[in-house]
C-alpha cells in the first residue's frame, strides 16, 4: 500500500450496503398512493346491459378489494351488497349514514348472485352498491348498474263465452219469444222425424179410444138399471 492511500472503514461499507438495499425495496414495493387507488370495486356481469330477459331475473356481480360477509357477522372489516330495484341510490345513499333497511326495493345481502322479485313487463334498472357492515357506503361510493327489458311471459287465458242475457224492452221480449218458439219447433221436428215420433199418431189414437171407452163406462154405470 502506498503512503497516503486511505482504506474504507468497515462501518462505512455496511452503511452503503444498507442504503442500497433500502433503495431496492422502495423500488419494488408499491407506494401508499398506488395502494390507496386500488380500492374495492363491484361489477355487474349478468344480465348484459340492454338484454331482454324473463322472470325470474337473477343479477350476478363480482367484487374486488373487499371481504364480503353478512352484516349479521358484525365484522368491521367486511362489506356486503345492496341491490336497488328501479330506485336510484343517488336519492337514498348519503355518506356517513346507513342505507335504509326493511324496504322491498332495497335488498341487503352478501350474495353476489341474487334473484329479483317478480318484475312487471318492461324496462327495469338495478343498481348494486357496496357498503360496510354498518350499511354505510364507501367514500367515494362503490356501485354499478344494469338496465334490461322484461318480457311478458304470462300466458293469456281466453275468457269462456258468457250466456247472452235477454234484451230488455218490448222488442227484446218479442225476439226472445220468437227464439223460444223456433227452439220448440225445432225440437218437435226432431221428435217427429225419429222412430218414436213416427208412432205418435197411433199412440194418440189409442189414447183417445181408451178415453172414450172409459167415459162410456162411467156414463153407463151412473144410469139406473131399467130391467
Amino acid at each position: 500500500m502506498t503512503k497516503g492511500t486511505l482504506m474504507p472503514r468497515p462501518r462505512s461499507v455496511a452503511n452503503l450496503a444498507l442504503t442500497g438495499l433500502a433503495a431496492v425495496l422502495l423500488l419494488l414495493l408499491p407506494s401508499p398512493v398506488a395502494r390507496a387507488q386500488g380500492g374495492p370495486t363491484v361489477k355487474v356481469t349478468s344480465p348484459a346491459n340492454g338484454a331482454s330477459v324473463s322472470n325470474p331475473v337473477t343479477i350476478t356481480v363480482v367484487t374486488t378489494g373487499a371481504l364480503i360477509k353478512p352484516a349479521t357477522d358484525n365484522d368491521p372489516n367486511a362489506a356486503h351488497l345492496h341491490y336497488f330495484i328501479d330506485r336510484d341510490p343517488a336519492t337514498v345513499v348519503k355518506q356517513g349514514q346507513p342505507i335504509p333497511t326493511g324496504q322491498p326495493d332495497i335488498i341487503h345481502t352478501p350474495d353476489t348472485s341474487e334473484q329479483m322479485p317478480t318484475l312487471s313487463p318492461g324496462q327495469h334498472t338495478v343498481w348494486v352498491v357496496l357498503a360496510h357492515t354498518d350499511h354505510t357506503p364507501y367514500n367515494p361510493n362503490v356501485q354499478d348498474q344494469v338496465s334490461f327489458n322484461v318480457g311478458g311471459g304470462a300466458a293469456v287465458t281466453q275468457a269462456s263465452p258468457q250466456p247472452q242475457m235477454p234484451v230488455s224492452g218490448r222488442g227484446g221480449l218479442l225476439r226472445s219469444r220468437e227464439s223460444d218458439r223456433s227452439g220448440i219447433e225445432a225440437r218437435l221436428s226432431a221428435i217427429s222425424d225419429s222412430p218414436i215420433g213416427q208412432t205418435l199418431p197411433d199412440i194418440a189414437a189409442a189414447t183417445l179410444l181408451l178415453a172414450a171407452v172409459a167415459m162410456l163406462l162411467r156414463t153407463r154405470k151412473g144410469r139406473p138399471d131399467r130391467r
